[in-house]
């Protein structure tokens, strides 16, 4: 689906964040926008418990230059961030 944070998968089970994905198309957007104004660029950012992406990628549209460590343990969402990362 089309997303502010770019074309992304979403889980096929219905959860929460990807109900509200498809109605408003973002997942804590401000949230991003204000993590965003408190690192410096070119900063390395630990994304853990990183679900399907959307707080990486909403990072990532704010502040190009940082590098980003992803962690999520659960195989099913695993399969779907490594996609939505790829994508974008």
């Amino acid at each position: 689906m089309n997303s502010r944070y770019g074309s992304i998968d979403l889980l096929k089970d219905g959860d929460l964040i990807s109900k509200f994905l498809k109605e408003y198309g973002e997942w804590a957007y401000l949230e991003c926008e204000f993590v965003s104004t408190i690192i410096a660029s070119g900063a390395s950012v630990f994304d853990l418990g990183a679900f399907i992406g959307t707080f990486t990628l909403g990072l990532n549209t704010f502040s190009k230059n940082n590098r980003y460590l992803v962690v999520e343990l659960n195989p099913e969402c695993w399969t779907v961030l490594d996609k939505n990362l790829s994508l974008n």
